[in-house]
């Protein structure tokens, strides 16, 4: 039992990807469910069971509960990554193309279980993974336990949390093929569509999970984004998107 823990490792956490392991993570992208196929409400004693074993391991403030799904397809030979927008404390989520990727310079940001039974991100964030040491083999073994057991695999993972205890709003970009993610005070949140990471919280022995990060249906009444003025525009840059979200309504200023 101990030589099966301890051979358990992530790829994006514990070891720099290869670009095979890059194309992996783009197949298994585009294997996973649209957002808007994954249900409205997790049942809750299917995230407390979760909660618990992150608790168990002291890891609740390293992960979340991370509701698994995509926006749209993956072109062949491009992964999502996430580039900073500190103005307005989020991050943006694009396709790039794997070819243009710095290896050592990526981290795993949300996992999924792979057809190996082992974790696998599908979306990566700029930068070194920082601590890591939360992450050891019987935490892993006891989630992917716990989420194939009750067949979770295709519904629930795990994402690495941020420093911010503010809650995060999701926006689907539409055309643009990406996301932004910003803080709730820094944006014009819509009406709520899905929690899509939830925070574990611990007082005293009593556990709750509380929604973190969640995407919004915007003014148009959908749950991406379009603007009069910038329909068909690509945004290629975080000056390009910023204007973008201020012509969609979405922050008042750039």
């Amino acid at each position: 039992m101990t030589e099966v823990l301890t051979s358990i490792a992530v790829t994006g956490i514990h070891s720099a990807p290869s670009f095979g392991d890059l194309r992996d993570s783009t197949h298994l992208y585009n294997q996973l469910e649209d957002i808007s196929a994954q249900p409205v409400e997790v049942p809750r004693e299917q995230l407390e069971g979760l909660a618990q074993i992150l608790v168990r391991h002291n890891a609740q403030d390293r992960f979340g509960i991370h509701l698994i799904h995509t926006h749209f397809k993956l072109d062949k030979g491009s992964i999502m990554l996430r580039t900073p927008v500190p103005k307005h404390s989020g991050y943006w989520t694009r396709q790039v193309d794997i070819s243009k990727v710095d290896l050592h310079n990526i981290h795993g940001t949300v996992f999924a279980l792979g057809g190996n039974r082992n974790f696998m991100a599908y979306e990566y964030g700029a930068g070194p993974a920082s601590d890591v040491s939360a992450v050891g083999p019987e935490l892993l073994c006891d989630v992917i336990q716990y989420l194939t057991s009750n067949k979770l695999e295709g519904l629930l993972g795990l994402e690495i949390l941020n420093s911010a205890k503010e809650r995060d709003v999701e926006f689907d970009l539409g055309d643009n093929f990406s996301t932004v993610t910003l803080g709730e005070s820094k944006c014009i949140p819509g009406e709520l569509y899905r929690v899509t990471t939830w925070l574990v919280e611990e007082n005293e022995g009593n556990i709750r999970c509380r929604g973190h990060k969640v995407c919004v249906v915007t003014r148009s009444g959908v749950h991406y984004t379009t603007t009069t003025n910038s329909a068909g525009v690509k945004i290629s840059d975080v000056t390009e998107l910023e204007k973008f979200l201020k012509d969609a309504g979405i922050i008042l200023d750039c």
